[in-house]
């Protein structure tokens, strides 16, 4: 099968991420038709998207019209119209007299109709903002995948996701006229990310690097290629921060190929690739884009979709752009730590970051805000601190100097936690307590989980001496 046969079924498919297996065997091995796939998936992904505007308020006010009795204007319109009639017989002067008479009513009936209330004025609705950043949740999702991952495979792809979602971020602020400095902030944290996913992918072991390394160092070349035609259609000079992104991800992708052919294992076989394809536990997407997908948990549930101009992806970027540097920052340090107290310690930062944001949003009023937050606490203290302090705590013996850099985690956590706890209460009784009844009760879960595994450790039974018998001489 060749190149034009695979692109004219592909362009027939009502899905292109579901291609039947004569096509994926070509796809496993031509590069041109695999990027083919994804654009028109991204295509079908984008027009599913798409949402026609509402109609109910204009269908609603036509049958309100319909079924309405006739209107002043309506009735005066009516006698205006016999008018011609009646004063046929008149003479000239009570006939500009009867037509002035009739312009005046008209024109006060439209002028008592406009100052009546209840008559709907259509207005075309102004988009509110949404105050969730779908950036800021994938990039925390990257981080609790980091924590929990204990091999190089999966924090090389979670890194890949990070430096995916920084260069999404960046596409799309980057026609707002604010988003130069913004843009710039974005570059230098994609730099670091992209340095801290090839010293990752050195550490890939030998059977894994063509399989891991062949998908990463496909999307840095389309990063590279779409970031440079963004930059050339914004008409973008040479020290851009767009042209910064593009030349970090040729730099990350010639490391990448470098590290590939210092592999020594032969590229995989058409049937290796094809059997891969068709096994129900490996599917063709993850094969093609897994590392967006694999080691990271799922992402929570959103609401209907919703556009977003420039200027506002700019917006949401500043605010949260403190809390997104540590979260890259703390990714990348738990993409190169192993030991679980220290990783644990890591995400302790984390946590005292996103403490330092619910106390803001609950002094600010911000309810929603503030659960969101509360929502991404739970989660690192849940799914992060707690499975790491576990991991380390049935490897510390009491008494060790490692127990008390575990229980110093433990007291931090405790320490950060308590005060917050404290500030929801008060917000609670003071304001609408709904959101903040729910932040307070996702705190208390995340710091519960973290509590048990102390409590766990400290009744852990202790080791029973036996009594030395002195043998008889």
């Amino acid at each position: 099968m060749n190149c034009k046969t695979v692109h004219r079924r592909l362009l027939a498919l009502q899905d292109p991420t579901r291609v039947p297996a004569s096509v994926r065997e070509h796809l496993a091995l031509c590069p041109a038709c695999r990027q083919t796939q994804r654009h028109l998936a991204r295509i079908e992904t984008g027009a599913a998207l798409m949402t026609a505007p509402s109609s109910s308020f204009a269908k609603a006010a036509a049958l309100r019209r319909l079924h309405a009795p006739p209107r002043f204007t309506e009735k005066v319109s009516r006698y205006v119209a016999t008018l011609p009639g009646q004063v046929r017989g008149m003479g000239r002067m009570r006939l500009a007299g009867a037509g002035l008479a009739a312009a005046l009513l008209l024109c006060v009936a439209v002028w008592q109709l406009a100052l009546r209330p209840g008559n709907p004025t259509v207005v075309t609705p102004r988009p509110l903002p949404a105050e969730r950043d779908p950036l800021l949740a994938n990039l925390f999702q990257r981080n609790l995948a980091l924590a929990q991952a204990d091999t190089a495979r999966p924090r090389v792809e979670a890194l890949a996701g990070i430096a995916d979602d920084l260069s999404g971020a960046a596409s799309g602020m980057a026609r707002a006229v604010e988003a130069r400095d913004t843009l710039r902030d974005v570059a230098g944290l994609y730099e670091q990310v992209v340095k801290g996913e090839v010293r990752r992918a050195a550490a890939l072991p030998a059977d894994q690097r063509q399989a891991v390394l062949g998908p990463l160092t496909q999307r840095l070349q389309e990063t590279a290629h779409q970031t440079d035609a963004l930059a050339d259609e914004i008409y973008a000079p040479e020290k851009h921060p767009l042209r910064v992104m593009a030349a970090a991800a040729r730099a990350g992708k010639d490391k990448l190929d470098a590290l590939q052919a210092q592999s020594s294992l032969p590229m995989p076989t058409h049937r290796g690739v094809a059997l891969a394809c068709a096994s129900p536990s490996i599917s063709f997407t993850r094969l093609l884009i897994g590392p967006l997908a694999a080691g990271v948990a799922a992402k929570p549930e959103t609401s209907a979709p919703v556009v977003v101009t420039p200027a506002e992806e700019t917006r949401r970027f500043r605010r949260n752009y403190d809390l997104i540097k540590v979260v890259v920052e703390g990714s990348l340090s738990l993409a190169e730590e192993h030991d679980p107290v220290r990783r644990a310690a890591t995400c302790t930062l984390l946590a005292r970051s996103l403490v330092s944001e619910i106390q803001k949003a609950a002094a600010d009023h911000e309810g929603p805000r503030a659960e969101e937050m509360g929502l991404f606490l739970r989660n690192l203290l849940q799914k992060g601190i707690a499975p790491n302090l576990t991991a380390a705590s049935g490897q510390t013996p009491k008494g060790s100097m490692q127990e008390k850099e575990l229980l110093q985690v433990g007291s931090d956590v405790a320490g950060a936690v308590q005060p917050l706890k404290e500030q929801l209460e008060k917000a609670a009784d003071a304001q609408d307590g709904g959101a903040m009844e729910r932040t307070l009760q996702a705190v208390f879960d995340g710091r519960s989980a973290v509590e048990r595994v102390f409590q766990a450790r400290d009744a852990e039974p202790k080791p029973q001496i036996q009594p030395r018998l002195e043998t008889q001489p």
